[in-house]
């Protein structure tokens, strides 16, 4: 899976040549308290100064754990551009009682019941 460290030694001029990679697919993941997650790119302005470009990448407006898909992208990524990935929760609601009783609050980490908020991007 590319990244963007992977600019460092992706060309096949060496080294540090690279100025870009091509995603053509994206896969956006969260876990069981999720609502919505997308992903966009924020590119330096050719006019300079603090100005930014921000365009989507990849979004599901009603994510659901149980249905996840890829999605089929077309987007260059540039040296000095910026992914984001935003997501939003429902933490109301304690989804894992047996597990978690008498909490409300959610980790971070690798099981269903924990969350994630990534977007895996691939060439």
């Amino acid at each position: 899976m590319p990244s963007l460290s992977a600019l460092a030694n992706a060309h096949p001029n060496g080294p540090g040549t690279s100025t870009s990679l091509q995603f053509s697919y994206s896969f956006l993941h969260m876990h069981s308290y999720s609502k919505q997650i997308w992903s966009g790119v924020t590119t330096p302005s050719p006019a300079g100064g603090n100005l930014v470009i921000t365009s989507d990448l990849d979004r599901a407006n009603f994510y659901e754990f149980t249905f996840q898909h890829i999605s089929i992208l077309n987007h260059t990524i540039k040296r000095g551009d910026r992914i984001n990935v935003h997501c939003i929760y429902d933490l109301s609601t304690n989804l894992f009682p047996k597990l978690h009783p008498n909490n409300t609050g959610v980790t971070f980490d690798l099981a269903s019941e924990d969350e994630m908020c990534i977007d895996f991007s691939l060439n």
